[in-house]
């Protein structure tokens, strides 16, 4: 198999990515944000910044994602907006922040606008005008509970593959789980029968394992479907894998799964003791269900997602 990269200012352009044996990886989406807030400015109490209709709106970014400020509205021609790690920027004694930002045109004119993609280690942002103090807000970098995949799921492929890139959650000692639904169905509440196994090893040897994990598996529950067990949450550790789903939109069959995962954890037999590990970790299922499969939803079994993304590829 053979990936190109795919990520083109944080937008997935490209569609046919190599082959897996039985035909072409297809991208169909990214889990990361790609999202356009519209730049207004009016007078509330003195000139301030509208994004969306809001005065001063305070906003969620998520690390990775990517986010344009449009400042073509007429309204903004002598207000500039930029991005500091100091509340009110420069008139704040802060200077610009321009880590993974361009900026294009001058504001109040066609095209104008600010972009972000998010660096993973991000501080909190504000958005300001150079030109005048007191008109911008907050721009926090947050996680977010689930990830969900609520479309492109349905009978052009036969075969659904899931790709996680560097999962970290907002608390150590979190499972990353699944579950998928039906129709519009937002329940997540499949009947999911399971079987799972694991390797680890420790970097100093001391602890190594491989065996069936009774624990882990699913037998005709509702639950949630672990995939990777207490996942570290020190800036260098994260979680990456594989999620097969097979004719998930067939009206005949039980709709099979195959996983498999990687992460690095600082927590030892329940100890955090300073020794880092890997766990690989195996799973296979069914959704024990005819109904067609049509969204799939990701989450910590506790917290937020903090940051990493996940591709979904069709497979021709």
């Amino acid at each position: 198999m053979s990936l190109i990269k795919l990520n083109n200012n944080g937008v997935k352009n490209i569609t046919s990515v190599g082959s897996v044996g039985t035909g072409d990886l297809k991208f169909i989406s990214s889990s990361l944000p790609n999202i356009t807030y519209t730049v207004t400015v009016a007078d509330s109490g003195g000139n301030k910044y509208f994004i969306d209709g809001v005065a001063q709106d305070t906003l969620s970014l998520y690390r990775g994602g990517t986010y344009t400020f449009d400042q073509s509205h007429s309204s903004n021609s002598g207000h500039p907006l930029r991005l500091s790690s100091t509340s009110n920027g420069t008139h704040g004694g802060g200077s610009e922040f321009t880590t993974g930002v361009t900026t294009t045109g001058t504001a109040g004119s066609a095209g104008a606008k600010t972009v972000i993609t998010v660096p993973q280690d991000a501080p909190t942002l504000y958005y300001y005008c150079t030109n005048h103090s007191g008109m911008g807000g907050t721009a926090n970098i947050s996680g977010v509970s689930n990830i969900s995949f609520t479309s492109g799921i349905d009978s052009t492929y036969k075969e659904y593959v899931f790709y996680f890139v560097n999962m970290h959650p907002s608390s150590g000692g979190n499972n990353f789980t699944f579950q998928a639904d039906t129709g519009t169905n937002t329940n997540y509440n499949q009947t999911i029968t399971s079987t799972s196994f694991r390797a680890f090893q420790v970097e100093d040897a001391s602890v190594n394992s491989f065996g069936y994990r009774t624990g882990e598996d699913l037998a005709q529950s509702t639950s949630f479907q672990q995939l990777q067990m207490s996942l570290g949450n020190d800036n260098d550790q994260s979680a990456i894998g594989i999620l097969q789903v097979f004719n998930p939109s067939s009206s005949v069959f039980v709709k099979h799964f195959l996983a498999t995962t990687q992460t690095s954890r600082y927590n030892v037999g329940g100890t955090a003791n300073g020794t880092g590990s890997t766990y690989n970790s195996y799973i296979a299922g069914y959704f024990n269900t005819q109904t067609p499969l049509t969204r799939f939803q990701f989450k910590m079994s506790s917290g937020n997602i903090d940051s990493g993304e996940i591709l979904l590829y069709g497979v021709n």
